[in-house]
């Protein structure tokens, strides 16, 4: 075995320090493994038990929906913008190095596809309680075949592509991350364990390429080798055939175990601190990775420059004593059950009454096999047909209505413990008849919540993730680094109000090296696009009636808002320097001169045909000077 696999120790040693505490761990919290299967199924609403052909099974989507209207939600307030995060500069005179690293991280946060798995994410926070993400930087180089042509002569060329080199990130399934047992956060426990599956031949090229780039391989060759003659453990396939019932992960494993030439690996990693006497090279904070329980493959310190597990998670209800928060679906899980089981009797009572189970005299001479009815049939006996000798079962109907009050009673106590309101999350009727203030005054209850959990997802994920992404810079980024200015900053720097040079911007070491407060901006999408577009407009006609608010107002800053609330790019919008008040009296025709508008400059500044641009009034300067002193000059 190589030094790369054991660090010195035995390929035993590194096993038992890996499989022993992922063991530990994983039986503290099997309990909520064995729970998590439930929920999933639930939420997705997939029945597992036997169903008698003459019952009815009914799953209704009461934790569907909440679930996915209370994703839509934070997505649309975290995550819809053209960027992300911004970045404050603690330094005055860093602002457009802050604005260049900004940038930076926003055009990754697009690379690794964040809006696409944060729909995961946090759908997985709100089914399981605890949605979890691993970062890592990845460097991908695939080779690929180009043609050229010389002298007339075309012929192919194989070269070696990037196709990714930059900080990634991807959803780590709830069964295959086991943290330490007793411990609340990450950062606080001394180690966690992350498991994967991986095809062996991914593994070798994966090495191949690094060493062609002069890199050291990820995985021990020799480990690799050792591994094709040795299938995965009686335990590691105990532990898949557990989890038959998610199929997220079962029917991925049987079908890759199933194809033809595939080689699959189970890779159980530890991260974090060790005994000094596993530590050799002193270095207690390691990344330690066995394959299939048998074959220690990886024993390294951990490749980031930071003494973190590279984890991030965020729990929309955290639990003040334990890891694993409670998530939507295990609230509202034993009421939506109940619900099922209701509508289900429900459907076969009303079955029953359509078709009715029917008593015949065994003495009249009929044929009880084909006694299935249809309109118009007729059903020949011999004897007489009184109820004495055949008639329909009874029904006492009237606890049938009662059923849909009973679900919907379910129902608003699930949007109780979930927070997700039909009427003003899910955008569904409700049938209490209520004023528009009550309505108003219900929906600003529940986004107060929302806003809570949404809040709570960019402080634990969002701009934690960006200042991992940052440090990932700083160690791997190849610098210069060449961006494109995106959003507000593209425009003009908020900092001085001058615009900025519209040419690509160039980040290097000062920049990554540079510390810079982050704030991710999701939290000002709260209200809906309409009652954005209403609070603009009002906050446009209440400055309108104030001189020294048009003086004192960014209007840039403000028409930038303006705009994006009315879904217009503001870069086609605007104009790079604003006009001065002799513009805008020009740009009037003469009914709107000596209408409102006209009135409203002319109170601004008296006299302003016969002025100049920028020209002051006693006492008040004038609007073209205002705007100018709004622009920085």
């Amino acid at each position: 075995m190589g030094f790369l696999a054991t660090a010195g120790l035995s390929n035993e040693t590194v096993v038992n320090a890996v499989i022993g505490s992922y063991i530990e761990s994983y039986q503290y919290h099997e309990r909520f493994f064995r729970k998590v299967r439930e929920w999933y199924n639930l939420y997705r609403c997939v029945y597992t038990g036997n169903k008698p052909p003459f019952k009815n099974v009914v799953m209704l989507p009461l934790l569907f929906s909440a679930c996915w209207s209370d994703v839509a939600n934070k997505a649309a307030i975290a995550l819809s913008g053209p960027q992300v995060i911004e970045m404050d500069p603690i330094d005055p005179d860093a602002g457009p190095s802050a604005k260049r690293t900004e940038s930076l991280i926003n055009q990754q946060f697009l690379d690794a596809e964040l809006f696409e798995k944060m729909l995961d994410f946090l759908m997985s926070a709100d089914v399981y309680g605890t949605g979890i993400l691993e970062y890592s930087w990845r460097h991908t180089v695939m080779p690929t075949i180009y043609r050229q042509k010389t002298l007339g002569i075309e012929y192919p060329i194989k070269v070696d592509v990037t196709t990714f080199d930059g900080p990634d990130i991807e959803n780590k399934d709830i069964l295959d991350f086991i943290p330490q047992a007793g411990k609340k956060s990450i950062d606080k426990m001394l180690y966690v364990h992350s498991k994967c599956y991986k095809d062996l031949d991914d593994m070798e090229e994966q090495n191949y390429y690094s060493k062609q780039r002069g890199e050291e391989p990820e995985y021990d060759e020799e480990a690799l080798a050792q591994l094709k003659n040795q299938p995965p453990s009686t335990q590691t396939m105990t532990d898949m055939y557990e989890r038959q019932h998610v199929w997220r992960s079962w029917t991925q494993y049987k079908a890759e175990k199933s194809t033809k030439y595939s080689k699959p690996v189970e890779l159980i990693t530890r991260i974090g601190l060790v005994p000094a006497e596993l530590a050799p090279d002193g270095v207690r904070f390691r990344k330690m990775t066995v394959a299939n329980r048998r074959v220690a493959i990886s024993n390294i310190p951990c490749p980031y420059g930071q003494l973190r597990k590279h984890f991030r998670t965020y729990c929309p209800m955290p639990d003040m004593h334990h890891f694993h928060g409670p998530g939507k679906v295990e609230i509202g899980a034993t009421m939506a059950a109940s619900a099922n089981k209701l509508v289900s009797n429900r459907l076969d009572v009303l079955d029953l009454v359509l078709q009715p189970a029917i008593f015949a005299s065994d003495q009249t001479e009929l044929d009880t096999q084909n006694l299935v009815l249809w309109p118009g049939r007729i059903i020949k006996v011999h004897g007489d047909t009184g109820d004495t000798m055949i008639r329909p079962m009874q029904w006492d109907l009237q606890a049938y209505p009662l059923v849909a009050n009973e679900v919907e009673a379910i129902s608003r106590y699930i949007d109780m413990g979930t927070g997700v309101q039909r009427d003003t999350i899910q955008g569904m009727l409700s049938g209490d008849r209520q004023t528009a203030r009550e309505f108003l005054g219900r929906m600003e209850q529940a986004r107060t919540r929302l806003g809570l959990e949404a809040k709570l997802f960019e402080r634990q994920v969002i701009e934690k993730l960006a200042e991992d992404f940052r440090i990932l810079n700083r160690q791997y980024l190849p610098v210069p680094k060449m961006v494109n200015l995106i959003g507000s900053a593209a425009i003009w720097d908020p900092d001085t109000g001058q615009p900025l040079p519209p040419e690509t911007e160039q980040v290097d070491l000062s920049d990554l090296n540079m510390d810079h407060k982050i704030r991710a901006v999701g939290a000002s999408n709260m209200l809906s696009k309409t009652m954005q577009r209403q609070d603009l407009i009002t906050a446009m006609q209440a400055m309108s009636q104030n001189p020294m608010a048009i003086q004192t107002t960014n209007w840039l800053a403000f028409f930038n808002k303006f705009w994006r609330a009315f879904d217009f790019n503001p870069r086609e919008m605007m104009n790079v320097t604003m006009p001065s008040t002799q513009a805008a009296w020009g740009l009037m025709n003469e009914q709107q001169q000596i209408g409102p508008q006209g009135d409203m400059l002319e109170q601004l500044a008296p006299g302003i045909l016969g002025q100049q641009s920028g020209a002051e009034v006693p006492g008040m300067p004038g609007l073209g000077a205002g705007l100018q002193i709004n622009m920085g000059q």
